[in-house]
Order: structure tokens, then C-alpha cells, then sequence
């Protein structure tokens, strides 16, 4: 059995901005439209986590890893099923055309 390797999970945390809403009044007379726009206020504070460089332990050999399940067990079932499946879509196309006639 090939060793078991488990790395801890790495959280990224964004910062956080904050606006405050804009707020738009109408004209009182004539005269051009006022706005009033607060300014922003952005208050973040952020604590960098670990970072993973790679996860890999080994140099890559251009292989894949064998994890050790047999692979033709499980080719040969989904082959099966498939073939079920056609199968019983030709019966059950039959069946609706002998009842349709």
C-alpha cells in the first residue's frame, strides 16, 4: 500500500469594503438638483493564512499514480450497463409501437 498523505485545508479571506448608501434629492426650486454623496469608509483588517506552493511531494513522472483498484472490474460493469440500458430502449420503443398500431 502506497503511504497516506493529508494536508491541511488553506483558507483565503478577501477584504472586506464597506459603502455607505448614496442618497439623491430632488429640487426644492429651479435651481440644478443637489446630491449628496458620503464619502467611503473602508476599515479591513486581514491576516495572511499559509500558503501551499505545491501538492505534490514527489517530482511528476508523467505517469498517473495506480491507487490500487482494479480498473477492468469496473470498466466491464459500466460496458454492462450501458449495454442494459440499449436494451431496454429497444424493447420499450417496441412495445409503444405495437401499441400504437
Amino acid at each position: 500500500l502506497a503511504p497516506v498523505t493529508t494536508l491541511a485545508p488553506v483558507t483565503t479571506l478577501a477584504p472586506v469594503t464597506t459603502l455607505a448608501p448614496v442618497t439623491t434629492l430632488a429640487p426644492a426650486t429651479t435651481a440644478a438638483p443637489v446630491t449628496t454623496v458620503p464619502t467611503a469608509s473602508t476599515s479591513t483588517t486581514t491576516t495572511p493564512g499559509p500558503v501551499v506552493t505545491s501538492t505534490s511531494l514527489l517530482t511528476p513522472s508523467g505517469q498517473l499514480p495506480s491507487t490500487g483498484a482494479p480498473s477492468l472490474l469496473l470498466i466491464t460493469l459500466g460496458l454492462a450497463m450501458v449495454a442494459a440500458g440499449m436494451a431496454l430502449t429497444v424493447v420499450g420503443r417496441a412495445r409503444d409501437q405495437r401499441a400504437n398500431s
